[in-house]
Order: structure tokens, then sequence, then C-alpha cells
């Protein structure tokens, strides 16, 4: 219950080595009439650290321009090489490695598996230190033709720890993809989508053809989040 004139006293005489939080909160209460707490808990975003989300639709016709083709337009190259995301496979060509995918409108590159793993090959995405929610996805077969090695049935699943997985999407014996170049855009209706690090596309079958998998390009449409 100072006065102004008590006020300035204090401030004349206080020593700033004494002070500590407790004591500077209730001098900027007492001066300016506020309760800092209080504020904290009406604005709390100013005391959180802010990210930010940018959302992707897709257009049709347009199936590769998505979040994929922002983060390479942003980076200015291929975003496995410069660090951006990594793209790995359980047993890939080293020939056609899995960061082909990400050359888009390069139809000479693409990802090959190799014959050992032509049931189970995966391609999987890690995005670091970023998340992405996917409301759609989009394939293309490489140029080889049709029943050459084209994706047949798949799951497409996520992940924030990279061990255990949550399947958002499956197909069986599709047919969208068995085709020189031919892609197929599929929408994730699953209500298990969410914010995660990690996507991956795992075959559950044998390709068209019965031989190793290859994919050209992928895409994903959705939201990023960027702290």
């Amino acid at each position: 219950n100072l006065s102004k004139e008590g006020m300035k006293n204090f401030f004349d005489i206080f020593d700033l080595k004494d002070i500590n939080y407790s004591i500077w909160k209730s001098i900027i209460e007492r001066t300016l009439n506020i309760d800092i707490e209080k504020k904290k808990e009406a604005n709390p975003l100013r005391y959180k650290i802010k990210e930010n989300i940018k959302t992707f639709e897709h257009q049709e016709g347009n199936e590769f321009n998505g979040i994929m083709k922002y983060l390479t337009d942003t980076t200015g190259g291929n975003i496995h090489d410069n660090g951006t995301i990594s793209v790995t496979s359980n047993n890939a060509n080293d020939c056609n490695p899995p960061k082909n995918v990400l050359e888009f409108n390069k139809n000479d590159k693409f990802f090959e598996s190799r014959k050992s793993s032509e049931k189970n090959a995966w391609l999987c995405f890690d995005f670091k230190d970023k998340k992405v929610e996917i409301t759609k996805y989009s394939i293309r077969s490489h140029n080889g033709g049709k029943n050459d090695q084209n994706l047949k049935s798949w799951v497409f699943e996520i992940s924030n720890d990279g061990k255990q997985w949550t399947k958002i999407d499956e197909h069986q014996n599709c047919s969208t993809l068995n085709g020189a170049l031919f892609y197929g855009t599929f929408e994730v209706k699953s209500e298990n989508k969410q914010f995660s690090r990690y996507f991956r596309i795992r075959q559950t079958g044998e390709a068209w053809g019965n031989g190793d998998l290859e994919i050209e390009s992928v895409e994903i449409y959705g939201r990023i989040k960027v702290k």
C-alpha cells in the first residue's frame, strides 16, 4: 500500500543485486496494476513456441505439386540430398535408390527394390523436425509398361518414432498404377490420420509382373507443421 512517493524512495535505495523473480514480479504488478500469471492464461500463445502450418490441397490434373514439390522448390534441390527429409527402404537397389522418387519430371529416375524383397518392400519418409498430416497422396509408376514391376497391393502407414506404425490407407490388387508412367491419387479416409514425423508405403504382395518393385514419384497433400 505504498504511495507513489514511497515507491520512489524504494527505487532510490533498492540494490539490483538483491532482486529475484518473486520481487521483480511483485514490483511489476504493483507498478502496472496487473497480474502476470492471469495475463499468461489469457494469452498463452505469447508464451509458447509458435508453429507454422501450411495447407496443400490436391488439384486434379496437377498430381505432383504438393508438399514434396513445395519443399523441393523452397530448398532448391533433391530434399533427401540436402537433408530436408530422408527417404529409405528395407532393401533398395543401389542403382536406383529411394531418393529418386523425389526427382520430379525426370522419367529416367525411379526407385527399384531388389528381387529378394519383391513381396514386402517399403519406402519410408522421415520429415525430421517437421510433421505432416496427409489427406491424399499420389504415386507414379516407372516407364517400363504394363505388368512391369508396378505397385499392386500396399498399405500406407504413419509413425512418430519409426517403430510403431498406424495404417491409414490400404489397397489390394489395384490396377491403377499398372502401366508406363501411370499415376493415381489416393484419398486417406481413415480416422487415424494425424500429424506424424514418418510415413511409409509398404508392399503387401507381389508387384504386377511378379518382379522387383519400381516407383517413379511420390507426392503428398494435406498439412505440414514447421516450428
